[in-house]
């Protein structure tokens, strides 16, 4: 049996039309691909740009975490200080006789016995540093063991 040359010739364009549509579907669904996967790939950017800023701010913050810290210690250390300042003007100046109506108050009291001097706390005792080795041992004598470890 043999296809006169026109039908053969009108299958090859049914064929060459379905050809065409399958390949206008595929460059569609490629297409769509394409855009979502743009779109994702945008939106994973966006992610990142977050996480990043997400992440600068957290530094930020413990950076200033860590500076309160800082300043709090600072501050109880300051405050222990003039705690035993203040506990130790009392002392010296009650062993020599001014009643308690005469003490200074906390914030006045910079000095003992009239010379600058400073305290260290380590281990909850007090060592008291002025400018003579006998004067330390005079102001530290004075302190019941009990005292020391009060402060």
């Amino acid at each position: 049996m043999h296809v006169p040359s026109s039908l053969s010739h009108c299958q090859d364009v049914d064929c060459a039309y379905l050809r065409k549509s399958d390949l206008e579907a595929n460059v569609e669904a490629l297409v769509e691909e394409s855009s979502f996967l743009r779109r994702l790939y945008e939106e994973c950017e966006e992610m990142k740009a977050t996480v990043i800023r997400h992440g600068e701010t957290l530094r930020r913050t413990k950076e200033e975490i860590n500076e309160l810290n800082r300043m709090i210690q600072r501050l109880t250390a300051e405050i222990e200080n003039a705690k035993c300042q203040l506990f130790i003007t009392h002392k010296a100046l009650s062993h020599s006789g001014a009643s308690d109506s005469a003490l200074p108050p906390v914030s006045l009291i910079s000095t003992i016995q009239g010379r600058p001097s400073s305290l260290k706390l380590g281990a909850r005792c007090v060592f008291i540093i002025s400018p003579t080795a006998a004067e330390n041992q005079a102001l530290s004598s004075q302190l019941e063991p009990s005292e020391k470890e009060s402060i």
